[in-house]
């Protein structure tokens, strides 16, 4: 057996009763791809569809740099009864902050409140900066080991572990313009660089790169064509 999922676009004046035509539709599409499959290659296909779920509004974007069980499976964002839901994409794990997901929340809810994505990129990036989120953007992580037994290349919660007199085994730190540094520490040299190039450019790019646009880019000064002066 082999299982696909399908989306169907909708036409504007059809999304209204789009639930309460589901079964004419996927009734349609079956006879439609089954008549395909007997005319060009004289197969007789078993085929069944069964509809999930209507999607107001949906984004697919490359979304490569994000894992998932079922790498089969489209990743996407979607405007689903009035609320946004993240299948597939949704960021976990002890290499992200949670300022990502504060991030991927507010990017997609104002792509689907159809605002535009540079302001508002900017405008998020200046609170980021300004210490409106530096709650957000503290790192968990566990020493498997005792913090003198490390040796070689450090990882960066071993090195703020070593800035503390009685590390426990839980390290929470911040990414500063040192380095990693304790989060208990209070830190007022956050590297507000770092998260925006690691942490928040993955994200935004994902998205981005759907309107050719890369969100290093939204930060640089124009240059100057020679016929501006």
């Amino acid at each position: 057996l082999i299982y696909y999922n399908l989306y169907v676009q909708m036409k504007p004046q059809e999304n209204a009763s789009a639930l309460e035509h589901s079964d004419l539709l996927t009734s349609r599409l079956i006879d439609e791809i089954k008549q395909l499959a007997q005319n060009d290659f004289g197969v007789d296909l078993e085929l069944n569809i069964i509809s999930k779920r209507h999607l107001d509004k949906i984004v697919i974007p490359n979304s490569t740099g994000f894992s998932k069980e079922n790498v089969q499976d489209i990743r996407y964002a979607a405007f689903e009864n009035s609320q946004q839901k993240f299948y597939g994409l949704k960021i976990s794990g002890t290499d992200w902050t949670a300022i990502t997901c504060i991030f991927q929340d507010k990017m997609y809810n104002a792509e689907f409140a159809n605002e535009n994505i540079e302001e508002w990129a900017k405008s998020f990036v200046e609170e980021l900066k300004t210490g409106e989120y530096d709650e957000h953007l503290v790192f968990t992580r566990k020493l498997v080991k005792k913090v003198e037994e490390y040796t070689g290349n450090l990882p960066p919660h071993v090195k703020a572990a070593k800035l503390l007199e009685k590390p426990g085994k839980v390290i929470k730190y911040l990414m500063t313009t040192r380095g990693p540094v304790p989060a208990e520490l209070s830190p007022n040299d956050i590297d507000y660089q770092y998260y925006l190039d690691k942490q928040l450019a993955p994200i935004a790019d994902s998205l981005l790169e759907l309107k050719n646009l890369q969100f290093e880019n939204l930060f640089k000064a124009q240059q100057l064509n020679l016929f501006d002066f």
